[in-house]
């Protein structure tokens, strides 16, 4: 709001927002809560929300898959 009306400036708040950002970067890891993703095997199931999505996403990709492959066939045989 108070950039909007001009009584902060726009750059003030960025570098306000990026020195916010590299503090909970350093606090991470600081904290010890920074660290690569586990492998396959250290990973818990999925829960169901999660399974929703990865069917999701996989069948959008087939679908698109799918689609690109008629699209080829149709200009192959043309």
């Amino acid at each position: 709001m108070l950039v909007s009306i001009g009584y902060v400036k726009a750059a003030a708040v960025l570098i306000t927002l990026a020195g916010a950002a590299a503090a909970c970067q350093l606090g991470a890891a600081a904290a010890g809560r920074y660290a690569p993703y586990p492998d396959v095997r250290e990973r818990g199931p999925r829960g169901p929300i999660r399974e929703i999505v990865r069917a999701v996403a996989l069948a959008i990709l087939s679908q698109r898959r799918n689609a690109e492959e008629r699209r080829r066939v149709t200009a192959a045989g043309s």
